[in-house]
């Protein structure tokens, strides 16, 4: 009797690139798995410790943003925006920020 076939690739390449081959997706936040535990717990400390508050940080975005991208009579629109919203981004489907 003859001896059964153990392996093969072929057509596999074929396969794996109909779709084309992707690069693994990459996290916005990499992972902090594994990480030094002394680095994470200063990491820690220092973003409980460095938050800025909503106020100031609606004084600063919407003025940088303005000038850059919006029509200045669009400003106290963009400041409200901010200060409900966190930022600026507009989200596809949202045609003005007086939402």
């Amino acid at each position: 009797m003859a001896k059964s076939k153990n392996h093969t690739a072929h057509n596999q390449s074929y396969k794996a690139h109909k779709n084309g081959i992707k690069k693994p997706k990459r996290n916005r936040q990499t992972s902090t798995k594994g990480m030094d535990p002394k680095f994470l717990r200063n990491l820690r400390y220092s973003r409980k410790h460095n938050k800025r508050s909503a106020e100031a940080e609606a004084e600063d975005v919407p003025c940088l943003i303005v000038s850059t991208v919006f029509a200045p009579q669009t400003e106290c629109v963009v400041a409200r925006y901010v200060m409900e919203h966190g930022s600026t981004r507009i989200r596809s489907g949202q045609s003005s920020l007086s939402t």
